[in-house]
């Protein structure tokens, strides 16, 4: 490994049932994950640490798990060889539930359950420190830590007479192991009222030093780059250099562009790598720089693609090398239906660079083989050549589908069909939807137009028409390049300005997600013919008398589906209301039925 070397004065001694979960950990044992954070009772501000066990006995309970290992972990001979970064700290609201759905997790099980809101007390608000542990390559003399001065106590932070430096080696867990625990852990704290709010954030700056020790390659490349730009400003060098590690200006450039991942749509920026298409060692300096020769990718797809397993075709459609079998693809999330959706013309020169020098093969496999039709990508195609199209209906609803997969979830962002009186369809506005986090929040933020339109009406107003789509629309350009546009012109953030974990809209969002999937592909084959709506004013005069769920305060709306005198009503969480109460469609695609299968269903109960 790479040396990466550091100067650490301060001293983290804690319980010895802590420091083993947060460095030896079960690597052996996979159901149990490492332990990844403390229970604190105030803010620590200080570090890195010299992590050294104490040796008594805990004061408070362990669990079966914990007493299951806890002859192991008392029989472990500590070299004080491990050092530990803050990555973050949380602040939270302190109550049982938390701590019992992070045990069943398996997240923090060496405790009993009980014991950390015992810890905690009276306070309501507790902090829970996030470290990152990285094995040294030496170990640290036990003298020169048992010499300092104020070594009492069970949880101590102290300093070292004289600062030490000390060389990283391997990081107990990669970025991307240690980055889904967090987001588990604090997905759970906020669906249990936990109200997570971030203190402190050192987490760029430990996932740079991880990538760092654990990438050969890049201190390989960042070598021979200085032996060969001797002469350029350090700045410009410093610039280029962040630019290899997925960090400064090339960063932010590719976070401002595309705004979450770029094939999966996550939008944790924690996860996302910053990623060169063309690799950086085969770059001159205006390349490893241009933002388009860049993709943020989810940390699965970026390995696959920094690797060759995978590369993409001039449409954004992955490609997979044959090297991967299938089942191992599937395991790992990799199908045919994965794509880039806003990739641009600057982008394919570096794409075909990627085929050609780093895909290792031209063979696309296909890991799920869906019939022509069940793509919702076919079905907009087949709008287009089927319609010519004469109007942007399916353009507006695509448009609309792929809003609602970005934005319902995380920010409460709806799309819902306008209708005027006496006009019909009017097109499908961008609604924020009342929720905890904005109670009173209604207004419509802008439209999709019948006409193939995208109107921003926090920067224009309604009779601003903004981004006209129509005639690009005619002349075939890609979809990718229509949605990329669109998502620029709306310009939402990427991060809602508060966290929504604990909103109805965030807990339902898949299963609307799906019903507005069904709703797009019954659109896109039935142009005008079968009439859809969701907004409420259309469906909850239906739906009143025949939803036993009605009054439910966190229910998610409807879909009405008509044609002529018949109608099919849908849950806004996948539940068939009418004409019978007695199906649920969101059960049924858990099970395997696919959203075209079902689609169809809904089109033969309404006689088409």
């Amino acid at each position: 490994m790479a040396p990466y070397k550091i100067k650490v004065k301060q001293i983290l001694r804690d319980e010895k049932i802590n420091t083993f979960g947060m460095t030896l950990g079960f690597s052996s044992v996979a159901e149990i994950p490492h332990q990844i954070f403390l229970c604190k009772k105030k803010e620590i501000k200080e570090g890195p640490f010299i992590l050294y066990p104490k040796k008594a006995y805990p004061k408070y309970s362990i669990s079966e798990i914990g007493k299951k290992y806890s002859k192991k972990i008392t029989k472990t001979q500590y070299d004080v060889s491990y050092i530990a970064f803050i990555d973050s700290i949380y602040s939270f609201n302190v109550n049982q539930e938390i701590f019992n759905k992070l045990f069943q997790q398996k997240y923090f099980c060496l405790w009993h359950p009980s014991e950390p809101v015992k810890y905690y007390g009276k306070k309501e608000i507790g902090y829970i420190p996030f470290f990152r542990t990285f094995k040294l390559t030496e170990k640290i003399c036990k003298d020169l830590i048992e010499k300092s001065q104020g070594f009492k106590g069970r949880y101590v932070i102290t300093n070292l007479e004289d600062e030490i430096e000390v060389i990283l080696s391997d990081p107990v867990l990669s970025n991307s192991d240690f980055n889904h625990c967090k987001s588990a852990i604090l997905e759970i704290i906020n669906k249990c009222s936990g109200n997570a709010s971030l203190k402190i954030d050192n987490s760029i700056e430990v996932n740079q030093i991880v990538n760092i020790i654990c990438a050969q390659d890049i201190f390989a490349d960042i070598k021979e780059f200085e032996k060969s730009n001797k002469g350029i400003p350090e700045t410009q060098k410093e610039t280029l250099v962040q630019s290899r590690i997925g960090q400064g200006k090339f960063r932010s450039d590719l976070i401002d562009y595309w705004k979450c991942c770029a094939v999966t749509g996550c939008h944790t920026a924690e996860l996302l790598k910053a990623s060169h298409i063309k690799p950086w060692r085969d770059c001159d300096n205006i390349e490893r720089l241009d933002q388009y020769n860049g993709l943020l990718l989810s940390p699965n797809i970026d390995a696959a693609f920094d690797s060759g397993l995978i590369s993409f075709d001039d449409d954004g459609k992955i490609l997979i090398s044959s090297k991967l079998n299938k089942e191992e693809a599937q395991k790992i999330g990799y199908h045919s239906k994965l794509r880039i959706l806003n990739l641009s013309k600057k982008h394919l020169g570096y794409l075909e660079h990627h085929r050609n020098n780093v895909f290792q093969g031209s063979k696309r496999i296909s890991i799920i083989a869906p019939s022509k039709h069940e793509d919702i990508y076919q079905n907009f195609e087949n709008w287009r050549g089927a319609v010519g199209p004469q109007n942007g209906w399916g353009l507006a609803w695509m448009l609309a589908y792929e809003f609602c997969k970005r934005f319902y979830s995380s920010h409460g962002i709806v799309p819902r069909v306008i209708e005027h009186e006496g006009l019909g369809y009017y097109g499908i506005g961008l609604y924020h939807t009342p929720c905890g986090v904005n109670p009173n929040r209604t207004e419509c933020i802008g439209r999709f137009t019948m006409g193939g339109d995208v109107e921003n009406w926090i920067t224009g107003s309604p009779s601003d028409h903004g981004l006209l789509l129509t005639e690009r629309l005619k002349a075939g350009e890609p979809l990718s390049s229509l949605l990329f546009d669109a998502l620029r012109h709306m310009d939402i953030p990427t991060a809602p300005p508060r966290p929504h974990a604990s909103c109805y809209h965030n807990k339902l969002g898949k299963q609307y997600e799906f019903v507005f999937h069904i709703a797009t592909i019954i659109a896109l084959r039935n142009d005008g013919i079968i009439q859809i709506w969701n907004d409420d004013h259309q469906t909850s005069r239906i739906a009143m008398g025949k939803d036993s769920n009605f009054n439910n305060s966190e229910l998610i709306g409807y879909f009405l589906f008509q044609h002529m005198n018949k109608q099919v009503v849908i849950s806004g969480d996948g539940r068939t209301i009418c004409p019978s109460e007695n199906d649920s469609l969101w059960d049924r695609y858990m099970r395997g039925v696919s959203p075209y299968d079902l689609a169809m269903e809904i089109e033969k109960e309404l006689s088409l």
